[in-house]
């Protein structure tokens, strides 16, 4: 770290200008191809991982392929859409130049 002559720090880190990180607030898995999966979008992403979890705090989707979007359905559950309502998610990335970003909220299932 460098200290400029008005004493503010610098940094040498690389900035890393490729990267953007989208996450919707609500999906709505009815089966008409428009907006029928929950998950990010996003370009310089190199390490994925995302939670689902319901309302109780019980974990009910994993995955480490963004390219893997959550359906609605309780992974290992009975195949049924959960209810709607609103799920809680933490999603962690690593963008091209190491630095690491933690994604928590929730996101709105509706029906």
């Amino acid at each position: 770290m460098l200290l400029s002559i008005s004493g503010c720090k610098k940094t040498t880190e690389p900035i890393c200008a490729g990267y953007a990180f989208y996450i919707p607030n609500s999906f709505n898995p009815n089966g008409d191809g428009l907006n029928d999966t929950f998950g990010p979008k996003g370009t310089g992403i190199g390490n994925f991982e995302m939670w689902m979890f319901d309302n109780n705090g019980s974990l009910i989707y994993h995955t480490t392929d963004i390219n893997s979007q959550w359906d609605g359905i309780v992974q290992g559950g009975s195949g049924t859409i959960c209810p709607q309502g609103n799920y809680l998610y933490k999603m962690t990335t690593t963008d091209e130049c190491g630095n690491n970003h933690t994604y928590e909220g929730s996101v709105s299932l509706l029906k």
